[in-house]
């Protein structure tokens, strides 16, 4: 979901691009996945 976000935020992918490929739940579509480095769980809210 990351490495999507991230082709939308530089603009390689439009929004309807993103949402279409996004929806499709086919990961072959979608953008690869963004590097583990600097990801952490910042807060858990119930």
């Amino acid at each position: 979901m990351v490495g999507c976000l991230k082709y939308l935020g530089e603009t390689k992918w439009d929004l309807k691009t993103f949402e279409k490929r996004f929806k499709s739940k086919k990961r072959t579509l979608c953008a690869p996945p963004a590097p583990p480095s600097g990801l952490f769980l910042f807060r858990v809210l119930y």
